[in-house]
Parts: structure tokens; C-alpha cells; sequence
């Protein structure tokens, strides 16, 4: 089996799992999920990092959107940092998967292909969904959410669409 022998809806969902990963990546690792103009120059913190005028490893992002939101004390546990992070990884992790499993779905013999099919469509539907939850989670928190998180939201849409058109294809 190869790249010519499946459906239009396979080629259209490989392609967009390709973008979809890429737009994921990109939005997932970025420091740009949020930004603020503070007195000290322009700040903004993605899942895994703070900036202030430039980036730095040694910003912490719990400690900076505590102090930048006005809550009590900076050492207040961000747990929703935590969760959102866990379903971005949660989310990354099934991107991963679902275009590994695409690969393999058009280029495996076709006695193994409906349980890599089923396996796809799944993966594909996890990864907009834990994404969904990082990002919803993320916004719930924090204002002025910038390109990365749109990023997110675009992969999330991605993936989800795939989804559906593998399950389309399935049943068509």
C-alpha cells in the first residue's frame, strides 16, 4: 500500500496532521501564550518559560505570572500551570502518535491497517482534546493570551478535523 492507493479524505488528513504537528509544536514550546507591557519593558511566559525584555532560562513562570496577575504571594502553587502543562504534554505526546500512526496506516499491508486506522482517528481526537483542556485551563487564568496560544487553538482544530474526516472516510 502506498500514498497513491488511499482515499482523498487519508491524503487530505495526513497533510493536516503534518501542519497540525508543526502548528502544535511551535504553539506548545513558545514563551508567547501571554503578554503584558510592565514597567520594567515587555513581558511574556508561554507553559514553560518567562521573558522580560528578551528570554532568559532562569525565568520562572509560575513566579511570574503570580506577581504579574496581583495575587497574594508568589509562592502561591499555580496547580492550573501545572494541569495545563500535563494536558499540553498529554496533548504533544498524542500528536506525536497520531502522525506516526498515519505514516503507518498508508504504508503497512492491509492486513494490520483497520486497527492502525481505528488507532489514528483516536489519537487524533486525544490530542484535540487534551489540548483543548491546556488552553481553556491556560485562558481561565491569564488575559492577554497571545500567538502561541492561538497557535494551540489552531492544532487543536486541526486535529480535530482529522478526526472526523478519518472517521468520514471509515464509514464512507
Amino acid at each position: 500500500m502506498g500514498f497513491g492507493d488511499i482515499s482523498l479524505l487519508v491524503k487530505i488528513s495526513f497533510i493536516a496532521i503534518i501542519v497540525g504537528f508543526i502548528v502544535n509544536l511551535i504553539g506548545f514550546a513558545s514563551p508567547y501564550w501571554t503578554s503584558y507591557s510592565i514597567v520594567a519593558g515587555r513581558y511574556h511566559a508561554g507553559l514553560w518559560q518567562a521573558c522580560v525584555n528578551g528570554c532568559s532560562d532562569h525565568n520562572n513562570v509560575a513566579v511570574f505570572i503570580t506577581l504579574y496577575l496581583n495575587k497574594t504571594s508568589y509562592f502561591v502553587p499555580l496547580d492550573w500551570l501545572a494541569a495545563a502543562r500535563a494536558f499540553g504534554v498529554i496533548g504533544f505526546l498524542a500528536s506525536v502518535a497520531a502522525l506516526v500512526l498515519v505514516v503507518l496506516y498508508i504504508f503497512l499491508s492491509k492486513a494490520s491497517n483497520k486497527l492502525v486506522y481505528i488507532a489514528t482517528f483516536c489519537s487524533c481526537f486525544v490530542t484535540a482534546g487534551c489540548v483543548l483542556l491546556s488552553v481553556l485551563i491556560f485562558a481561565a487564568f491569564t488575559t492577554n493570551l497571545d500567538w502561541a496560544w492561538a497557535f494551540c487553538v489552531v492544532a487543536l482544530i486541526t486535529f480535530n478535523v482529522c478526526g472526523v474526516l478519518l472517521v468520514a472516510d471509515a464509514k464512507g
